[in-house]
Formats: C-alpha cells, structure tokens, sequence
C-alpha cells in the first residue's frame, strides 16, 4: 500500500514536472506546477448498522489524498472543471471485540458480524481490532472563482463528487491469549470486483 502510494504519486509529479515550460527558475523560486493537491483527514461513522456493531470513534478515520487539474471553461467565466486522482483510505475500528467475516451461507459477497472468541479461542484479551478499505478515487469537481483575474486568489465555490474502486481490505487484530502469547494477525478481505 505505501508503496503504490508513493510510486503513484511520483508518476504524477513528473508528469507534471515535465509539462512545465524549459524556462529556467530563479534561485529561490517555486515550480509552477498548475493543479491542487489536497490531504483531508476525518473520522467515520457508519449509517444504518445493526445495533450490535458498534466502532470506537476517534481509532475510525480516513484519509484522503488527491490531486486535481483545473480545465477553464469559457474563457475568463470564473468556472473551472477539476478532474483528478487519488487514494481515499479509510479505517474502521470495531468496539465489544467484534470482527466481520465472510458469511458463507449468504455467498461471496456478504459479511457477518462475530465475537472475536468465537475465531481464536475463549479467554484472549483483544488489544487491537480494526478493518482497513483503501480505494483509488476520482475526484470530479466544479467550481467558480470570484477571482476571475487571478484563479488562486479569493473566494471559491465547489460542487462536485468521487468515484471509487476499492482496491485492498483486511482486517487487523492483535490479541493475547490465556498464556501470555500476544499475536497480531492480517487477514485480507476477498475482492470480487465483477
């Protein structure tokens, strides 16, 4: 995952590095690499679950990291188009040590809701339990410029949205059991992205 992360991102900033004129920089100068690069941080919540899943508020976060080009419409209008790509990583971390698992009798694609003991054994003392969903977005994006001289400047409005593709799941769970042993265990989630 970090390294995706990082390789996706340096293939962006050359390519961006090489669009620029060959003009030469005066010392001290900064690249005028024409886009927004973004980094929001938040915490989830989930909607419409089940009474008995319930997650720990501030270990649920997401992070989202994008890079957007604005496309001018209509010459000096004020409205610029803002495709871009990203990664959007969120976290879930599960209270009353409780895990999700496959559900075999519902099929591939759902889920059910476990006591952690019912897994690994009676008697274990869950330290850490959280799922991870890391998707690569599409941000898509509208906005208008007060500033019609100067883009970079001023008040701005936006409308718009994303489109995602989860590329990993996994779970993680570090537990110790009755005898002392402490475990940390990684287990990745079936993707059937047909």
């Amino acid at each position: 995952m970090k390294r995706l992360t990082l390789i996706l991102f340096a293939l962006m900033l050359s390519f961006h590095l090489k669009a620029q004129d060959q003009g030469k920089t005066p010392i001290g100068g900064r690249p005028d690499i024409k886009g927004d690069l973004f980094l929001d941080f938040g915490f989830n919540l989930l909607n419409n679950r089940p009474e008995e899943m319930d997650t720990r508020f501030f270990p649920s976060r997401t992070v989202n990291i994008y890079f957007q080009r604005p496309f001018y419409l209509g010459g000096n209008s004020g409205f610029t188009f803002n495709p871009g790509i990203g990664f959007g990583l969120d976290k879930l971390a599960f209270a009353d040590d409780q895990t999700l698992t496959n559900d075999p009798d519902k099929g591939s694609q759902s889920s059910q809701l476990v006591d952690i003991e019912e897994i690994y054994g009676t008697g274990i003392s869950v330290d850490k339990n959280t799922m991870a969903l890391n998707y690569i977005d599409i941000p898509l994006e509208f906005r208008y410029h007060a500033n019609r001289s100067n883009y970079n400047q001023g008040f701005r409005v936006a409308l718009g949205g994303k489109i995602g593709v989860l590329y990993n799941a996994h779970t993680k769970i570090k537990f110790t059991d009755g005898d002392g042993v402490t475990q940390k265990l990684r287990t990745p989630r079936i993707l059937d992205l047909t």
